[in-house]
């Protein structure tokens, strides 16, 4: 087992029933690194989160900062499309899933929201293409969430209710999980277009290209290739070093590959 002490963002101190999305170390992360996120305390690790059911740490609003919608993390990518592809080698998927549980393959989420994506591919693309759509309506002034479903959200935070989409309780029915992300982009967030996300969130270069349009990079799932999964990687280390405020050079990415190879 290589000492990977040696890079700090690859931190998986956890144990194994704990989330890495929502460990002490990651939700500090965004603490300390997300400027949008300085009106939020972080939590520590409880066996039930405040709006939740399930353990993590979090990051909660302050009083009387307007917002009431708590923060935590989801990961990026998906491990088990990855290593479950037979057309990929058995090192690169080390190489993956070693640097798969870093600071730069989570980003910041409303408590209650999946981004989700489908089945056999990749999931990055799905969720930030998902988001991208949302802040494009939101620079047009076009809404992205109707009175019925914002009083559906109040509801739940008046009550006290958990953010899941399947909780229930006090009558209150169901919804989707992108309920509360519509809800949180549009009413808590700050973002006012997809660059202001993209760059708030530490995505140009990375998983964002560094174009005019901002486009997400994406590459064929029915062709997928080692050289796709070890650019993946490439990308996961130089974006954990962006928000780390540290090098993150080419060549400086290449050594932090080349320790895992």
């Amino acid at each position: 087992m290589k000492n990977i002490s040696r890079y700090v963002f690859l931190n998986t101190d956890r144990t194994d029933k704990e989330e890495y999305e929502v460990t002490d170390y990651s939700i500090g992360i965004l603490s300390e690194k997300y400027d949008y996120l300085t009106s939020y305390e972080k939590k520590s690790y409880s066996k039930l989160r405040n709006q939740m059911s399930s353990s993590g740490a979090w990051l909660q609003p302050y009083p009387d900062c307007g917002k009431r919608v708590d923060v935590v993390a989801d990961i990026m990518t998906s491990q088990k499309f990855i290593c479950d592809n037979n057309s990929i080698s058995k090192r690169v998927k080390t190489l993956y899933s070693e640097v798969y549980h870093s600071i730069g393959n989570i980003i910041p989420i409303p408590e209650g929201a999946n981004y989700g994506g489908r089945s056999g591919t990749d999931n990055y693309f799905i969720k930030l293409d998902y988001i991208r759509k949302q802040l494009t309506k939101i620079e047009k002034n076009e809404e992205i969430l109707d009175t019925q479903e914002e009083e559906l959200v109040n509801a739940r935070l008046d009550n006290g209710l958990y953010l899941s989409p399947a909780a229930k309780g006090k009558g209150f029915p169901c919804f989707q999980n992108k309920l509360i992300l519509r809800y949180w982009l549009k009413n808590e967030s700050g973002f006012k277009c997809w660059k202001d996300y993209v760059e708030a969130n530490f995505l140009k270069g990375n998983f964002v290209n560094d174009d005019f349009d901002l486009s997400i990079k994406k590459f064929d799932y029915n062709a997928i290739k080692d050289e796709d999964i070890s650019e993946l990687a490439k990308n996961i280390i130089k974006r954990s070093l962006q928000i780390l405020g540290e090098d993150c050079s080419e060549g400086n990415v290449e050594t932090v590959l080349h320790f895992f190879t």
